[in-house]
Protein backbone atom coordinates (compact mmCIF):
# COMPACT_ATOMS: atom_id res chain seq x y z
CA UNK A 1 0.00 0.00 0.00
CA UNK A 2 2.84 2.49 0.51
CA UNK A 3 3.87 2.03 -3.12
CA UNK A 4 0.57 2.73 -3.90
CA UNK A 5 0.78 6.34 -2.13
CA UNK A 6 3.87 6.69 -3.84
CA UNK A 7 2.05 6.52 -7.09
CA UNK A 8 -0.36 8.91 -5.68
CA UNK A 9 2.06 11.34 -5.25
CA UNK A 10 3.61 11.22 -8.39
CA UNK A 11 0.40 12.71 -9.75
CA UNK A 12 2.92 14.30 -12.00
CA UNK A 13 13.32 21.52 -25.52
CA UNK A 14 15.21 24.45 -24.07
CA UNK A 15 13.58 27.38 -24.76
CA UNK A 16 15.03 30.35 -25.52
CA UNK A 17 14.23 32.89 -22.94
CA UNK A 18 13.70 37.14 -22.97
CA UNK A 19 16.38 38.80 -20.95
CA UNK A 20 14.98 40.46 -18.19
CA UNK A 21 14.40 44.04 -17.83
CA UNK A 22 14.95 45.95 -15.06
CA UNK A 23 12.90 45.55 -12.17
CA UNK A 24 12.34 46.09 -8.74
CA UNK A 25 13.41 43.06 -5.93
CA UNK A 26 9.51 43.15 -4.93
CA UNK A 27 8.09 42.41 -8.43
CA UNK A 28 8.95 38.47 -8.91
CA UNK A 29 7.71 37.94 -5.38
CA UNK A 30 4.32 39.73 -6.08
CA UNK A 31 4.16 37.61 -9.24
CA UNK A 32 4.85 34.02 -6.96
CA UNK A 33 1.90 35.22 -4.39
CA UNK A 34 -0.42 35.70 -7.34
CA UNK A 35 -0.51 32.50 -8.37
CA UNK A 36 -0.56 30.95 -4.95
CA UNK A 37 -3.83 32.67 -4.34
CA UNK A 38 -5.14 32.15 -8.17
CA UNK A 39 -4.93 28.25 -7.86
CA UNK A 40 -7.25 28.72 -5.04
CA UNK A 41 -9.78 31.06 -5.73
CA UNK A 42 -10.32 31.07 -9.48
CA UNK A 43 -13.13 29.09 -11.58
CA UNK A 44 -11.37 27.59 -14.50
CA UNK A 45 -11.26 24.23 -16.43
CA UNK A 46 -8.80 23.02 -19.24
CA UNK A 47 -6.33 20.26 -20.06
CA UNK A 48 -2.52 20.00 -19.36
CA UNK A 49 0.16 17.40 -20.13
CA UNK A 50 2.98 16.33 -17.95
CA UNK A 51 6.65 15.02 -19.14
CA UNK A 52 9.18 13.56 -17.87
CA UNK A 53 11.59 12.12 -20.02
CA UNK A 54 9.71 9.71 -22.69
CA UNK A 55 7.07 9.43 -20.07
CA UNK A 56 3.77 11.37 -20.78
CA UNK A 57 0.26 11.73 -19.09
CA UNK A 58 -2.90 14.05 -20.51
CA UNK A 59 -5.22 14.84 -17.49
CA UNK A 60 -8.36 17.09 -17.24
CA UNK A 61 -8.73 19.66 -14.15
CA UNK A 62 -11.55 21.85 -13.13
CA UNK A 63 -11.49 24.11 -10.27
CA UNK A 64 -14.63 26.25 -9.07
CA UNK A 65 -15.64 27.71 -5.78
CA UNK A 66 -19.23 26.96 -4.60
CA UNK A 67 -20.69 28.32 -1.72
CA UNK A 68 -17.54 28.90 0.01
CA UNK A 69 -16.14 25.38 -0.39
CA UNK A 70 -13.05 24.78 -3.06
CA UNK A 71 -13.96 21.98 -5.33
CA UNK A 72 -11.74 20.08 -7.81
CA UNK A 73 -11.88 17.38 -10.20
CA UNK A 74 -8.91 15.89 -12.02
CA UNK A 75 -9.15 12.89 -14.52
CA UNK A 76 -5.95 11.11 -15.75
CA UNK A 77 -7.06 10.35 -19.75
CA UNK A 78 -4.04 8.19 -20.30
CA UNK A 79 -2.93 4.45 -19.28
CA UNK A 80 -4.96 3.27 -15.91
CA UNK A 81 -8.43 5.46 -15.34
CA UNK A 82 -7.57 7.79 -12.24
CA UNK A 83 -9.96 10.28 -11.28
CA UNK A 84 -9.58 12.53 -8.25
CA UNK A 85 -12.10 14.60 -6.36
CA UNK A 86 -11.29 16.62 -3.71
CA UNK A 87 -14.11 18.96 -1.83
CA UNK A 88 -11.93 21.31 0.71
CA UNK A 89 -9.90 19.07 2.34
CA UNK A 90 -11.57 15.96 1.60
CA UNK A 91 -10.05 13.94 -1.06
CA UNK A 92 -11.53 10.85 -3.04
CA UNK A 93 -9.14 8.43 -5.72
CA UNK A 94 -11.37 6.54 -7.77
CA UNK A 95 -9.95 3.43 -8.92
CA UNK A 96 -11.79 2.01 -11.70
CA UNK A 97 -9.30 -0.65 -12.71
CA UNK A 98 -9.46 -2.29 -9.23
CA UNK A 99 -12.94 -0.81 -8.10
CA UNK A 100 -11.98 1.43 -4.73
CA UNK A 101 -12.16 4.55 -3.82
CA UNK A 102 -9.51 5.56 -1.51
CA UNK A 103 -10.58 8.91 0.64
CA UNK A 104 -8.54 11.40 2.84
CA UNK A 105 -7.30 14.19 3.83
CA UNK A 106 -5.36 16.55 1.47
CA UNK A 107 -1.38 16.48 1.86
CA UNK A 108 0.54 19.31 0.83
CA UNK A 109 2.35 18.48 -2.19
CA UNK A 110 3.08 19.89 -6.10
CA UNK A 111 -0.16 19.21 -7.78
CA UNK A 112 -0.43 21.46 -11.12
CA UNK A 113 -1.24 24.64 -11.66
CA UNK A 114 -1.21 24.92 -7.49
CA UNK A 115 2.68 24.29 -7.44
CA UNK A 116 3.57 28.20 -5.05
CA UNK A 117 2.50 28.31 -1.88
CA UNK A 118 1.37 31.14 -0.19
CA UNK A 119 3.89 33.20 1.60
CA UNK A 120 6.48 33.56 -1.30
CA UNK A 121 9.05 35.87 0.27
CA UNK A 122 10.72 33.19 1.71
CA UNK A 123 11.21 31.09 -1.27
CA UNK A 124 13.93 34.16 -1.65
CA UNK A 125 16.43 32.62 0.77
CA UNK A 126 17.03 29.51 -1.08
CA UNK A 127 16.29 30.24 -4.56
CA UNK A 128 17.57 33.70 -6.64
CA UNK A 129 13.56 35.01 -8.10
CA UNK A 130 13.31 37.28 -11.42
CA UNK A 131 11.03 37.89 -14.24
CA UNK A 132 12.07 36.83 -17.66
CA UNK A 133 10.00 37.77 -20.87
CA UNK A 134 5.94 36.96 -21.81
CA UNK A 135 5.14 34.39 -24.01
CA UNK A 136 1.92 32.63 -25.11
CA UNK A 137 0.73 29.12 -23.79
CA UNK A 138 -2.67 27.36 -24.71
CA UNK A 139 -3.55 30.70 -25.92
CA UNK A 140 -2.89 33.64 -23.38
CA UNK A 141 -0.33 35.72 -22.64
CA UNK A 142 2.19 34.69 -19.98
CA UNK A 143 4.95 36.08 -17.74
CA UNK A 144 7.69 33.65 -16.68
CA UNK A 145 9.17 33.65 -13.54
CA UNK A 146 12.51 32.28 -12.88
CA UNK A 147 13.48 30.75 -9.60
CA UNK A 148 17.19 29.66 -9.50
CA UNK A 149 18.40 27.28 -7.06
CA UNK A 150 20.85 28.64 -4.56
CA UNK A 151 22.31 25.39 -3.60
CA UNK A 152 22.44 21.80 -4.65
CA UNK A 153 19.68 20.59 -2.08
CA UNK A 154 16.76 22.04 -4.74
CA UNK A 155 15.71 22.21 -8.20
CA UNK A 156 15.36 25.23 -10.24
CA UNK A 157 12.03 25.83 -11.46
CA UNK A 158 10.67 28.12 -14.58
CA UNK A 159 7.16 29.35 -14.07
CA UNK A 160 4.78 31.03 -16.52
CA UNK A 161 1.70 32.65 -15.31
CA UNK A 162 -1.13 34.18 -17.43
CA UNK A 163 -1.32 37.61 -17.19
CA UNK A 164 -4.21 38.87 -15.89
CA UNK A 165 -5.13 36.10 -13.07
CA UNK A 166 -1.65 34.72 -12.25
CA UNK A 167 -2.57 31.15 -12.80
CA UNK A 168 0.06 28.99 -13.83
CA UNK A 169 -0.18 27.74 -17.36
CA UNK A 170 2.92 25.85 -17.63
CA UNK A 171 5.55 24.64 -15.19
CA UNK A 172 9.08 23.43 -15.31
CA UNK A 173 11.84 21.67 -13.02
CA UNK A 174 15.48 22.04 -14.30
CA UNK A 175 18.45 20.06 -12.53
CA UNK A 176 21.73 21.76 -11.77
CA UNK A 177 22.89 21.69 -15.38
CA UNK A 178 19.73 23.68 -16.49
CA UNK A 179 18.56 20.54 -17.96
CA UNK A 180 14.53 19.79 -18.29
CA UNK A 181 13.86 17.00 -15.59
CA UNK A 182 9.57 17.46 -16.31
CA UNK A 183 7.14 19.67 -17.68
CA UNK A 184 3.78 20.33 -16.79
CA UNK A 185 1.57 22.82 -19.52
CA UNK A 186 -1.81 23.62 -20.47
CA UNK A 187 -2.79 22.59 -23.56
CA UNK A 188 -6.26 24.36 -23.11
CA UNK A 189 -7.82 26.41 -20.57
CA UNK A 190 -10.90 28.58 -19.92
CA UNK A 191 -10.34 31.50 -16.89
CA UNK A 192 -13.22 32.54 -14.90
CA UNK A 193 -16.88 32.23 -15.72
CA UNK A 194 -18.84 29.53 -14.39
CA UNK A 195 -17.74 26.17 -14.49
CA UNK A 196 -20.24 23.47 -15.70
CA UNK A 197 -21.45 21.84 -12.70
CA UNK A 198 -20.59 18.19 -14.66
CA UNK A 199 -17.49 18.73 -14.87
CA UNK A 200 -16.95 19.25 -10.97
CA UNK A 201 -18.88 15.85 -10.23
CA UNK A 202 -16.89 12.25 -10.15
CA UNK A 203 -17.99 10.44 -13.59
CA UNK A 204 -17.37 6.91 -11.23
CA UNK A 205 -19.69 8.05 -8.14
CA UNK A 206 -22.65 6.48 -9.80
CA UNK A 207 -20.75 2.90 -10.26
CA UNK A 208 -18.74 3.35 -7.09
CA UNK A 209 -21.58 2.30 -4.75
CA UNK A 210 -20.72 -1.19 -5.40
CA UNK A 211 -16.82 -0.40 -4.95
CA UNK A 212 -14.63 -0.94 -2.00
CA UNK A 213 -14.04 2.47 -0.10
CA UNK A 214 -11.10 3.13 1.97
CA UNK A 215 -10.51 5.67 4.75
CA UNK A 216 -6.38 5.97 4.43
CA UNK A 217 -6.61 8.93 7.12
CA UNK A 218 -6.74 8.05 11.13
CA UNK A 219 -5.41 11.38 13.00
CA UNK A 220 -2.85 14.43 11.58
CA UNK A 221 -1.95 18.36 12.03
CA UNK A 222 0.59 19.79 12.60
CA UNK A 223 0.48 18.92 16.34
CA UNK A 224 0.20 14.97 16.08
CA UNK A 225 3.44 14.13 17.61
CA UNK A 226 4.78 10.51 16.82
CA UNK A 227 8.03 11.27 18.14
CA UNK A 228 9.94 10.57 14.65
CA UNK A 229 11.42 13.88 13.74
CA UNK A 230 13.96 15.80 11.35
CA UNK A 231 17.73 15.86 13.80
CA UNK A 232 19.78 17.10 10.38
CA UNK A 233 17.64 19.47 8.21
CA UNK A 234 17.75 20.77 4.99
CA UNK A 235 18.28 24.85 5.09
CA UNK A 236 14.36 25.76 4.11
CA UNK A 237 12.62 22.75 4.50
CA UNK A 238 10.19 23.22 7.53
CA UNK A 239 7.56 20.49 8.24
CA UNK A 240 4.06 21.44 7.47
CA UNK A 241 2.55 17.81 7.94
CA UNK A 242 2.58 14.84 10.51
CA UNK A 243 -0.61 12.37 10.13
CA UNK A 244 -0.73 8.71 10.49
CA UNK A 245 -2.70 6.64 7.61
CA UNK A 246 -3.67 3.25 6.58
CA UNK A 247 -1.58 2.68 3.52
CA UNK A 248 -0.80 -1.07 3.94
CA UNK A 249 -3.18 -3.88 3.54
CA UNK A 250 -2.19 -5.20 6.86
CA UNK A 251 -3.73 -2.25 8.78
CA UNK A 252 -0.77 -1.64 10.23
CA UNK A 253 -0.69 2.55 10.62
CA UNK A 254 1.79 4.55 8.39
CA UNK A 255 3.55 7.76 10.09
CA UNK A 256 3.83 10.26 7.32
CA UNK A 257 5.25 13.42 7.43
CA UNK A 258 5.63 16.30 5.04
CA UNK A 259 8.98 18.67 4.42
CA UNK A 260 8.63 22.02 2.17
CA UNK A 261 10.71 25.10 1.48
CA UNK A 262 7.60 26.64 0.09
CA UNK A 263 7.73 24.90 -3.85
CA UNK A 264 9.17 21.54 -3.78
CA UNK A 265 7.54 18.99 -1.16
CA UNK A 266 9.07 15.87 0.24
CA UNK A 267 7.29 12.48 2.48
CA UNK A 268 8.72 10.82 4.70
CA UNK A 269 7.08 6.99 4.95
CA UNK A 270 7.82 5.15 8.60
CA UNK A 271 6.55 2.07 9.09
CA UNK A 272 7.46 -1.37 10.41
CA UNK A 273 8.19 -3.79 8.24
CA UNK A 274 6.68 -6.23 6.04
CA UNK A 275 6.45 -8.93 3.62
CA UNK A 276 7.92 -7.01 1.04
CA UNK A 277 10.17 -4.30 2.81
CA UNK A 278 13.90 -4.59 2.43
CA UNK A 279 15.91 -4.26 4.93
CA UNK A 280 19.00 -2.88 2.64
CA UNK A 281 19.39 0.68 1.50
CA UNK A 282 17.74 1.54 -1.93
CA UNK A 283 17.09 4.00 -4.08
CA UNK A 284 15.54 5.31 -7.20
CA UNK A 285 14.11 8.23 -9.06
CA UNK A 286 11.68 8.75 -11.75
CA UNK A 287 12.18 11.88 -13.16
CA UNK A 288 12.19 14.79 -10.52
CA UNK A 289 11.20 12.31 -7.70
CA UNK A 290 13.97 10.63 -5.81
CA UNK A 291 12.79 7.84 -3.39
CA UNK A 292 15.94 6.56 -0.56
CA UNK A 293 14.57 3.94 1.88
CA UNK A 294 16.86 2.59 4.76
CA UNK A 295 15.97 0.98 8.32
CA UNK A 296 15.94 3.14 11.49
CA UNK A 297 15.14 1.65 15.00
CA UNK A 298 13.07 -1.94 13.59
CA UNK A 299 11.20 0.72 10.82
CA UNK A 300 11.57 1.37 7.31
CA UNK A 301 11.81 5.18 6.52
CA UNK A 302 11.43 6.01 3.23
CA UNK A 303 11.48 9.33 1.36
CA UNK A 304 9.94 10.54 -1.87
CA UNK A 305 9.94 14.10 -3.07
CA UNK A 306 11.03 16.06 -6.31
CA UNK A 307 14.24 17.21 -5.03
CA UNK A 308 18.07 15.72 -5.89
CA UNK A 309 19.09 12.86 -4.94
CA UNK A 310 21.63 13.95 -2.38
CA UNK A 311 18.58 15.54 -0.67
CA UNK A 312 16.41 12.91 -0.33
CA UNK A 313 19.15 10.68 0.97
CA UNK A 314 20.43 13.66 3.66
CA UNK A 315 16.83 14.13 4.69
CA UNK A 316 16.27 9.75 5.46
CA UNK A 317 20.08 9.93 7.28
CA UNK A 318 18.45 12.57 9.38
CA UNK A 319 15.17 10.75 10.59
CA UNK A 320 15.38 9.79 14.42
CA UNK A 321 12.89 8.51 16.81
CA UNK A 322 12.73 10.30 20.43
CA UNK A 323 10.14 9.09 22.77
CA UNK A 324 7.14 12.23 22.77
Amino acid sequence: MIRHAVRLLLFAPCLALAQPSAQSPAEPLVWLNRMAEAAQTLDYSGTFVFQSGTRSETSRVAHALEGGREIERLEVLDGTPREIVRENDEVRCYLPDVKRVLVEKRVRGRSFPALVASGAQALAAHYAVRTGGVERVAGHEAQLVVLDAKDAWRYSHRLWAEVRSGLILKAQILDDRQRLVEQFTFTQLAIGGAVDRSELQSRQQALAGEWQTEDLSIAGGAEVASGWRLRDGVPGFAKTHEMRRLLRKDGVPVTHLVFSDGLAAVSVFIAPPDAESSRKPWSSAQGAINVHTRMLAGHVVTVLGEVPPATAMKIANGIEYRKP
